[in-house]
């Protein structure tokens, strides 16, 4: 189930950030906690970012002193 992939963690996001997404989050509607939000935007920066991230950790692994 959906609850069972939850994994809880805090994570520390500048005042300025958290009132921006508490705002968003909250107008959004449909019971969107911060969480689930910036979950959600994370998941899709992911998915549009995730392949340049691994090629960069790829090539990073090759480096050799």
């Amino acid at each position: 189930s959906a609850a069972s992939d939850v994994y809880k963690r805090q994570i520390y996001i500048s005042r300025e950030i958290h009132e921006k997404v508490a705002i968003v989050a909250s107008r959004m509607g449909n019971g969107l906690s911060i969480g689930k939000f910036v979950d959600n935007i994370l998941r899709d920066h992911f998915r549009q970012y995730g392949a340049q991230y691994t090629e960069q950790i790829e090539n990073a692994k090759k480096v050799r002193l």
